[in-house]
């Protein structure tokens, strides 16, 4: 009986040991869980309005010497 006993507590605390490193190991890196977050979240954007390395200002410039004339923030967009 003594055994049995034994048993049975060693295998819960092996299955209630594997459940707690499971869920922790989901959140190991605080990094990583961001990085998930944040690309659920770029995903969601209908659209892109990124220029690459230049800034809009730059972009809006470059436009404006281009076209002879001053561009708006909607037509840059």
């Amino acid at each position: 009986m003594n055994k049995f006993i034994e048993y049975q507590m060693f295998s819960t605390f092996k299955e209630f040991r594997g459940d707690c490193h499971r869920h922790f190991k989901k959140y190991s890196d605080p990094d990583e869980e961001q990085s998930r977050t944040n690309m659920a979240a770029r995903q969601k954007q209908p659209y892109n309005h990124s220029t690459g390395s230049k800034s809009f200002l730059q972009s809006q410039h470059k436009l404006a010497e281009q076209r002879g004339e001053s561009v708006d923030c909607v037509e840059l967009f």
